[in-house]
């Protein structure tokens, strides 16, 4: 593909324009492309849209090598542009399972979010946080989830039951059952409708052998919020909305949390 000019523009005249009629003809087709690594990521062809990424560099290289191109154009237009590539990149590293990959590229995203919002910001590093998890770098995960927690805004409640989330799972991977029970309770409290908090509870608190009164008011709740998938029929003997503490065992090990 060859950009071409916009129409009644000379191919002398106001050099500028013309590099910013150059970059929307590859900011196009680089769109198209990765609408296109999209669709590959959503159905499951990992590898395929890692391999149309390199059609998006190719692109990238050109863009970045235009002539006449004003440094206040070159900031407002292509950085965004660069910076969306490259949470494409790292997703798409990430569906093919190449986590150290992905944390490098988000990490570059982060360098170059100064001038965006705190949340912007907590975004990434929350993608970072839940690759360290993927690798098995608990501990590493904790240290940015720490930081994470302390610096969200007020408003950003959506991501930090997301960082709780993580940190339970962390917690649960270390066997620290009391740790993510409490950090399940957290979750509950910001967002009193989450079936995966209050299951995860439930399965915390089978795992501590707690009480079975506990126990009980723990499934309460979770019946009370959603059952992830239906338990089978209890003895006619059991009373509504209650189960004994081995049948709570039972399905609880049925039903064990897929935290990913």
């Amino acid at each position: 593909m060859v950009p071409s000019l916009e129409p009644g523009q000379s191919d002398t005249d106001q050099p500028s324009k013309r590099a910013l009629a150059d970059f929307k003809a590859w900011e196009k087709e680089l769109n198209v492309i990765m609408d296109q690594i999209a669709v590959l990521v959503l159905e499951n062809s990992s590898q395929k849209a890692l391999d149309k990424m390199k059609d998006c560099f190719k692109i990238r290289k050109r863009m970045v090598e235009i002539e006449d191109w004003s440094a206040a154009d070159k900031e407002h237009h292509l950085r965004p542009l660069l910076s969306k590539l490259g949470w494409y990149q790292a997703e798409v590293l990430t569906a093919c399972s190449k986590y150290d990959e992905a944390v490098t590229v988000y990490n570059n995203l982060l360098d170059n979010l100064t001038a965006s919002t705190k949340e912007e910001q907590a975004s990434v590093l929350l993608r970072v946080i839940v690759l360290h998890r993927r690798r098995g770098a608990y501990q590493t995960t904790l240290t940015f989830l720490h930081r994470l927690l302390d610096d969200l805004p007020d408003d950003s409640g959506h991501l930090r039951v997301a960082a709780l989330n993580e940190a339970a799972a962390c917690h649960v991977q270390l066997g620290r059952w009391d740790t993510a029970y409490k950090y399940c309770q957290m979750i509950l409290q910001d967002a009193p409708y989450s079936a995966k908090a209050a299951f995860n509870s439930l399965v915390a608190l089978v795992a501590m052998k707690a009480p079975e009164n506990k126990l009980q008011q723990s499934y309460t709740k979770l019946l009370g919020v959603q059952l992830p998938v239906s338990l089978d029929k209890r003895p006619s003997s059991s009373a509504p909305g209650q189960l004994s503490v081995g049948q709570m065992q039972d399905a609880t090990s049925r039903l064990w949390p897929k935290i990913q």
